[in-house]
């Protein structure tokens, strides 16, 4: 159960640079809840979950730095914020008239 969410639908996305440290399915590091496999053992995630990130990749380009009062502290520990909100689906399988 996610906050007040107790049924199937809440679905979220993460991107972090590097990626998740997390074995690969058919090319992704998704998960497919309901066959139960890819991304973090094939389940959603639950209060508790820690996450590992792969080192992101040297860029091939050099980028552009930011003057260091404009750079904000970071630490290894993030909390992430959730907006709850309803998603509507519609069923193409009706037939058409």
């Amino acid at each position: 159960m996610l906050g007040r969410i107790r049924d199937a639908g809440a679905r979220s996305y993460l991107a972090v640079a590097g990626g998740f440290d997390c074995p690969d399915y058919l090319g992704s590091k998704s998960t497919f809840t309901l066959g139960q496999f890819g991304g973090h053992n094939g389940r959603a995630l639950q209060t508790g979950d820690v996450l590992h990130v792969l080192e992101p990749c040297q860029p091939s380009v050099t980028q552009p730095v930011l003057p260091e009062a404009l750079t904000l502290e970071i630490s290894n520990t993030h909390e992430l914020r959730v907006i709850y909100y309803l998603m509507v689906r519609q069923t193409f399988s009706q037939t058409r008239t």
